[in-house]
């Protein structure tokens, strides 16, 4: 497991605007982070049940708490032409069912520009390049808070992933 500026969440813990730093870890340690967000108990648990996500079609809900989940399959793009993106709606928890993904993360400051924040897509994409890279092997998972810029699928290989949008609560 790696936290990056996080320990694991305390049970308690429930105020998602105040959490910092990416999580990178196997779905099998996954109830160590519960208490992270009272949604993720059931998201990973959902992805558990969801196996390669054969089953996923296009955005499903999940639950009728807000989160839902949708699956990507294809190549992904060199690490130069892969931009980096933060979100403030939702938490990302991208698990690989096949492949190894390769994800860059930057810790965003409010030095960090971008280059506007598009809120119907929730996303908003920077000019600057990941401070680190890593491997997410099939059977891990990455969580993302909206203070985390990341570059996700830096790799020609093809990918097979479930990405799982949690609501921020505040």
């Amino acid at each position: 497991m790696l936290f990056v500026n996080s320990a694991p969440c305390a049970p308690a813990a429930s105020r998602t605007d105040t959490l910092k730093g990416m999580i990178l870890d196997t779905l099998l340690n996954a109830s160590l982070y519960y208490g992270c967000h009272p949604l993720f108990q059931e998201a990973f648990e959902f992805l558990r049940a969801a196996g390669n996500g054969d089953s996923i079609e296009g955005k499903t809900p999940i639950g009728d708490s807000g989160a839902f989940v949708f699956k990507i399959g294809k190549p992904g793009q060199d690490k130069d032409a892969t931009p980096v993106e933060s979100h403030q709606q939702y938490i990302d928890i991208q698990y690989t069912v096949s492949g190894t993904d390769i994800i860059g993360w930057l810790p965003l400051s409010p030095g960090n520009e971008g280059r506007g924040y598009d809120a119907e897509k929730d996303i908003e994409f920077y000019d600057q390049r990941p401070q680190s890279w890593f491997d997410v092997h099939a059977g891990s998972f990455a969580v993302f808070f909206p203070g985390d810029g990341h570059a996700p699928m830096a790799t020609t290989a093809h990918i097979g992933k479930l990405v799982v949008k949690v609501p921020v609560l505040n």
